[in-house]
């Protein structure tokens, strides 16, 4: 999962997706959490740096909020052989929305499914819920076909 600080912590906004997921029995890896804020917040230079370099060749420059760590971990668990990526962020997140296509471009890349959620008043826990069958379902072919 990547996406929005904020989003990605209080479960309350995002309709319990990682313990949706935990459920659908997929493994999820949330890379943001309050500790790892705070530890590069204290060098937020070379933790920016580093996530650019993560995210190169899909950014050229720091695209600020948590975008350029969106693409930065996206790139990184996709070329450890992760199956697919989570993004979330509020509906409007400049930073977030400047990230999805690079997000695409790595999806499309290296073949990996990439679901986007956007957050705001109207969204659905149902909506969230079957755009999430459809998406662990994905995941789960493309997990046997290559054990085929």
């Amino acid at each position: 999962m990547v996406g929005e600080l904020y989003m990605l912590m209080e479960p309350f906004s995002n309709f319990n997706l990682e313990k949706t997921l935990g459920k659908k029995r997929i493994e999820v890896h949330r890379f943001t959490n309050i500790s790892n804020y705070l530890l590069h917040a204290v060098s937020l230079f070379n933790h920016n740096k580093k996530m650019l370099k993560e995210a190169r060749p899909y950014l050229k420059y720091h695209i600020f909020g948590h975008g350029t760590e969106s693409v930065g971990f996206a790139h990184k668990v996709i070329k450890q052989g992760f199956d697919g990526v989570v993004h979330i962020k509020p509906f409007g997140c400049i930073p977030e929305i400047d990230a999805m296509p690079a997000l695409y471009n790595i999806a499309k890349d290296y073949k990996v499914p990439i679901i986007y959620f956007s957050f705001d008043s109207l969204t659905s826990e149902t909506g969230v819920n079957t755009r999430l069958d459809a998406f662990s379902d994905m995941l789960v072919m493309r997990r046997e076909k290559k054990h085929d």
